[in-house]
């Protein structure tokens, strides 16, 4: 049996919640808080990835409970919040003892703390990591951390796995993959993203990811609290992708020839001296080549064996 009210029993989890109702003042930001503050910023990030385990478990656990009644429902269903919501809209329904609404009451609540969660952090990425707010903007930047792990464990990943945080898995069954878009996660809705044509948005996405990984490197060690790193990488995304928005140089036209220009002889060279001696008759193929005048030569003619007379000239 699941206990569904093991978050509930830590103890950081009351006093964060808390901390979430009283809510930090804004007119703030700008001046030096102290590290009491930036440590409940670091447990709402941790308490909001113990969420995400916990929705997890609940919802393999309603899923385990309900599919003796809809067996096809999680193959239509593939998110914990909306399955948790399409149970508990048909548990009325249906046979109470078959459903655990109670699970599914905590998936929402668990749910609505972790978007309040999201919420506080949005408002604080200023704070926390502001150099990465800057690149991915402050609604993207606690997304990307949540899905990582904190920003310790973002600064750690790769640019490749940070394209990747929040990529949807598409069911294409029976459909055709050639239109199939490129997996793209949270970094899709950026403005710098949003804001380029079509065709260059994955490379777009790349850059982004690359550089929104050396920020939050940069805001893991707190290096630069006034966002000079970022506006130095912003430029270097703006210059980049200006540069592949560029046109290809023009071909020139070919020049006319001289008039009554007659063509030059090639006469030999070194390179010529050189492929004459590479291919030229060496000593043991003039050995094979001589013959003794006027000794006949056994020689073949098809299946018979014919005896001739070569002479030397």
């Amino acid at each position: 049996m699941v206990d569904l009210d093991e978050l509930s029993d830590r103890e950081d989890y009351p006093k964060v919640e808390d901390a979430l109702e009283r809510g930090i003042s804004d007119s703030n930001q700008g001046a030096i808080l102290e590290d009491q503050e930036y440590q409940l910023v670091v447990d709402c990030n941790a308490l909001s990835i113990d969420i995400d385990n916990e929705i997890t478990i609940i919802h393999n656990f309603i899923r385990y409970k309900f599919k003796l009644k809809h067996p096809l429902l999680e193959s239509r269903v593939h998110h914990p919040i909306d399955y948790a919501r399409v149970v508990w809209k048909i548990g009325n329904e249906m046979d109470l003892t078959l459903v655990d609404l109670k699970a599914c009451d905590r998936a929402l609540n668990l749910d609505a703390t972790k978007k309040m969660l999201l919420e506080f952090l949005k408002r604080r990425m200023g704070y926390i990591a502001p150099n990465l707010a800057a690149i991915v903007g402050s609604a993207v930047a606690p997304k990307l951390m949540s899905r990582a792990g904190g920003l310790g464990a973002l600064a750690k990943m790769p640019a490749c796995n940070v394209l990747l945080l929040g990529a949807k898995k598409t069911n294409l069954s029976g459909f055709s993959t050639a239109s199939m878009q490129s997996r793209i996660g949270y970094l899709e809705q950026t403005e710098v993203f949003q804001s380029r044509p079509p065709s260059l948005r994955p490379q777009a996405s790349r850059l982004i990811a690359a550089k929104a990984t050396i920020a939050a490197r940069i805001d893991s060690i707190r290096g630069d609290p006034t966002r000079i790193a970022a506006k130095n990488l912003l430029e270097e995304i703006s210059k980049k992708i200006e540069k592949w928005q560029q046109l290809p140089p023009a071909r020139l036209p070919k020049p006319l020839p001289i008039p009554d220009s007659m063509p030059k002889k090639k006469r030999g060279g070194r390179r010529l001296r050189k492929m004459k001696e590479r291919y030229a008759q060496t000593n043991t193929m003039k050995l094979v080549s001589q013959m003794k005048f006027g000794v006949p030569e056994e020689s073949t003619l098809g299946n018979r064996a014919v005896k001739s007379i070569r002479q030397r000239w």
